[in-house]
């Protein structure tokens, strides 16, 4: 097994992640024979007794695979920047508000 190609295709995989092939895709990269995974999709190699369930594949004495990907939240980047500007608006104010407690104490800035 060449390390270096390993290594690339691992990247490729990753840089492009595609949570429904991706176990597909590193066996590949471990040179797993095409057959053997044409036939793990279809499902004739696949031993997992749920297999409509969650996403699971495994291959008898060789491999054992459960997907637990989660959607993440996605973000609002406008409400986020708006809190952002909110929270450096109050910032300065408790600057000033700072400042002029600092001169009541004798420490002019």
């Amino acid at each position: 097994m060449d390390l270096n190609k390993l290594e690339q295709d691992i990247a490729k995989i990753t840089k492009h992640l595609d949570k429904d092939e991706f176990i597909y895709e590193l066996l590949l990269a471990y040179d797993f024979p095409k057959a053997t995974i044409t036939r793990l999709k279809k499902g004739t190699l696949n031993k997992a007794e749920n297999k409509g369930g969650a996403n699971q594949e495994i291959l008898w004495k060789r491999l054992y695979f459960v997907d637990t990907f989660e959607e993440e939240e996605e973000i609002d980047l406008v409400v986020v920047r708006q809190e952002r500007e909110a929270l450096k608006s109050k910032l300065a104010d408790l600057e000033v508000e700072m400042d002029g407690y600092l001169k009541e104490l004798g420490y002019a800035s």
